[in-house]
């Protein structure tokens, strides 16, 4: 099995394969990048392949839930234009100290007066959050909005992320999320939801 970010090179019907395990889920998993053509002839061995093992086809749905888990970011919900990598908790890939780069000096910027930020949490019973609803102290004043949300399959309990004012971050604030047009009450948790699967 390959380790995490590498790839190896393969063949299938006589055309090069890139095998990759650069995923963002955590789970036990590769890519692989191959040529339109034989796609499909591919996908059918695999499943027939692995039909002593139980496999089953999932699509992009089963991706997001396990990245979300991990607390990872996606564009379009965490991150996006108005939304700088500082805010997104991508620091981590940000290198400030670093020569001149493109965004540097909105980063700059952000940095020394950071008002936002993205955080984790968690509701109570059963209502599902999703991209773009209200969040709420527990003074029924707007805090923020939702970038992702589901019902996590390992933890069986609605999650998310949102983006908040910071002074809501700190992991155990009680929230108010508004799932169409009821007040669901939530916390914010630590992220990752959960821990990764592989070494």
């Amino acid at each position: 099995m390959l380790g995490s970010f590498q790839f190896c090179n393969a063949s299938f019907q006589g055309s090069e394969l890139i095998i990759a395990r650069t995923g963002y889920t955590g789970e036990k998993g590769v890519e692989i990048c191959l040529p339109d053509d034989i796609a499909l002839p591919l996908w059918e061995a695999l499943i027939e392949a692995g039909k002593e093992y139980g496999i089953k086809p999932v699509g992009l749905g089963a991706r997001d839930t396990l990245r979300l888990e991990k607390g990872y970011s996606l564009y379009g919900h965490e991150i996006d234009e108005d939304t700088n990598p500082l805010e997104a908790r991508l620091s981590w890939v940000v290198k400030m100290k670093k020569g001149r780069f493109i965004g540097k000096e909105a980063c700059e910027q952000v940095e020394l007066n950071l008002k936002r930020g993205v955080a984790g949490f968690s509701l109570d019973g059963r209502a599902l959050p999703r991209q773009g609803f209200k969040v709420y102290n527990t003074d029924h004043q707007e805090i923020g909005w939702v970038c992702s949300g589901t019902l996590s399959p390992t933890l069986q309990e609605p999650i998310g992320t949102c983006n908040i004012v910071r002074e809501y971050i700190k992991p155990g604030t009680a929230i108010l999320v508004e799932v169409r047009g009821t007040f669901h009450s939530g916390v914010i948790r630590t992220l990752p939801f959960v821990a990764t699967s592989f070494g």
